[in-house]
């Protein structure tokens, strides 16, 4: 079903944000199902999207929510290396969205920010990604 939705708005807006929006959340399925390959594979095709979206919607976390999965099927897959290049790219929309409600004094969504820069962060340090180098 949320297949189908995807593929409704992709007829409708092809790579705007409801598309986009429709494809995270087939990611984050297929993600609880699993099916990591799917997870990589929808993610790429959104990140082409994601300098659109941007432009549409600046303080969107659609793109940072397609990072945290597409980091955690590249872990699940083995592919470390990839999870570290998809988590700094991760680290880096975080602090965008981060300086954008830093602008307009959102201290709730700024503080959330934080946390999860921290917690990526604490991450890229691990021994998960120390030792790939």
């Amino acid at each position: 079903m949320i297949n189908k939705a995807a593929q409704e708005r992709g007829t409708m807006t092809y790579g705007g944000t409801p598309h986009v929006e429709s494809l995270v959340n087939v990611i984050k399925v297929a993600a609880k199902k699993g099916d990591y390959q799917k997870c990589i594979q929808i993610g790429k095709q959104v990140l082409l999207f994601s300098d659109n979206v941007l432009k549409q919607r600046p303080q969107t976390i659609v793109i940072s929510n397609c990072y945290e999965c597409l980091a955690n099927a590249y872990e699940k897959t083995g592919n470390l290396s990839k999870a570290k290049v998809t988590l700094e790219s991760f680290k880096l929309e975080l602090t965008r969205l981060g300086s954008l409600n830093d602008c307009d004094s959102n201290n709730y969504q700024l503080l959330e920010i934080q946390k999860l820069l921290k917690h990526i962060e604490h991450n890229l340090q691990s021994d998960t990604f120390t030792n790939d180098n």
